[in-house]
């Protein structure tokens, strides 16, 4: 059975995760029984939240066509009509189905995905146009504004960080 869980609160698991990270390279007394203490609890937490929230191998089967047709064409415009088509599903269905296996709505997703690709741009040296250009963000004010609601910081700002 396949197995998808996108988190309700994903910040908090990149919190701990961070804390983990901290407790390991500190090396302090007891830093491996403290750092290994932390990994399951964020282990556990993780299993609780997927058996509370079981995605139907159905409705993953269903969308899965359009999670492909994202994840190759994330920079051409795609509508929610030719995602539900391609799943063979009317569009209220589909955005219920796809919200219920991925936790948010396909546009999201491709936002999401745009996002991440975008990052790996402007790592390689990309400028903020054509990293947004390439991504399928005709507008690149509305690229930055976007990016930043994600990431919490602008385009310009983690090209820094990183």
């Amino acid at each position: 059975k396949p197995h998808v869980l996108r988190p309700r609160d994903p910040e908090m698991y990149r919190s701990r995760f961070e804390e983990l990270t901290e407790i390991w390279l500190r090396m302090r007394s007891g830093y491996r029984m403290q750092a290994r203490a932390r990994l399951l609890q964020l282990l556990g937490d993780y299993l609780a939240e997927s058996q509370a929230r079981r995605v139907d191998p159905g409705a993953y089967s269903r969308t899965l066509p359009a999670k492909r047709m994202i994840e190759e064409r994330y920079a051409e415009p795609i509508t929610l009509a030719q995602l539900a088509k391609a799943c063979g599903m009317c569009e209220g269905s589909f955005r219920r189905a796809f919200a219920a296996v991925y936790n948010q709505s396909p546009v999201a997703y491709l936002l999401n995905l745009r996002v991440e690709r975008a990052k790996e741009m402007l790592l390689i040296g990309l400028s903020l146009e054509d990293a947004a250009q390439r991504t399928g963000f005709s507008d690149v004010n509305y690229f930055i504004r976007y990016f930043r609601k994600v990431t919490g910081t602008t385009p310009g700002r983690f090209r820094q960080m990183y």
